[in-house]
């Protein structure tokens, strides 16, 4: 009985082994690639200027829709 608790155990430690350096090596491409992509993006700070660029252009938008509005109230169009 000791012998196969042995032997399962040792197949076990030899088993994690190989999945350990299976998996280190498949991740380390990932890892690479990942850290290679993450210097391309520039900081990742992109989102913020089309968003600025977005509430500019509404708030025009609306500035001049409210302008409008007023005129024609005031000339009793509306």
């Amino acid at each position: 009985m000791r012998r196969i608790t042995n032997l399962e155990r040792s197949i076990d430690r030899k088993f994690d082994r190989k999945m350990a350096k299976k998996i280190n090596s498949a991740m380390d491409p990932m890892e690479q690639n990942f850290e290679e992509q993450m210097k391309g993006m520039g900081g990742g700070g992109g989102w913020k200027t089309p968003f600025f660029f977005l509430l500019v252009v509404l708030v025009v938008f609306m500035t001049v829709f409210y302008k409008k509005y007023r005129y024609l109230t005031k000339n009793h169009l509306l």
